[in-house]
């Protein structure tokens, strides 16, 4: 997943897994609709896998020239971005349970989990505190991606039990790339397969779907 930043082209995102052969999804941040859509068509012409939307970034203090505004989303306009692309699309930022049911009824394909690592609002609530109730609420309709400080594989176990259907993990592997690029990312990410197998044969999980509350008590 490759976001964009008011530093850069709007599109940079897009363009750099348009050139890796579409293998990735771009996360857009919650500009004019109008935006949105031309980034949307510039997505599907590249193939992407999936389209995002950071919904968390609407208070971004970055993104405040009339170029480049962000601003919340209506729950109208979270319908018109999934009627506007073919793509499956996932709304990211989702921090309690009547939002994740907004995120359901607009028809995204997923519901992303995130409070964007505690630097959009001071004092919010931590991901793992809300991804409960979110489980309890929408658990089944669409996957739950979440993340939130994950940095080894007993870090996933624990996103897994607490109902995320997809536990992820970006900073860890943006410092591998700069450190020492391709290697280093798949040297991080063998680590973080074998921890998880270690925290599943800890904790009596003979597959994922055994990952429950009962094993964080």
């Amino acid at each position: 997943m490759v976001g964009n930043t008011p530093s850069a082209p709007e599109d940079l995102g897009v363009t750099i897994i348009g050139e890796n052969k579409g293998w990735g999804i771009p996360t857009f941040k919650p500009q004019a609709q109008d935006k949105l859509f031309e980034l949307f068509k510039l997505a599907e012409k590249l193939d992407v896998i999936a389209i995002g939307v950071d919904l968390e970034c609407a208070g971004s203090t970055f993104w405040t020239t009339p170029e480049k505004r962000v601003y919340r989303k209506s729950e109208k306009e979270l319908r018109e971005l999934v009627d506007s692309t073919e793509k499956p699309v996932i709304f990211k930022g989702i921090m309690n349970s009547e939002d994740a049911g907004k995120v359901v009824d607009s028809g995204a394909s997923a519901c992303y989990v995130s409070n964007h690592g505690g630097r959009v609002m001071d004092g919010g609530q931590a991901v793992a505190e809300v991804l409960p109730d979110i489980a309890r609420e929408i658990s089944g309709k669409i996957p739950i991606l979440a993340d939130g400080a994950v940095r080894t594989g007993f870090d996933v176990l624990k996103v897994l039990a607490l109902g995320a259907d997809v536990a992820l993990l970006g900073r860890p592997l943006a410092q591998m790339s700069i450190a020492g690029g391709e290697v280093a990312v798949k040297k991080y990410l063998d680590y973080v397969k074998d921890d998880l197998r270690r925290a599943m044969i800890l904790t009596g999980c003979d597959t994922l779907e055994d990952a429950n509350m009962d094993i964080l008590a």
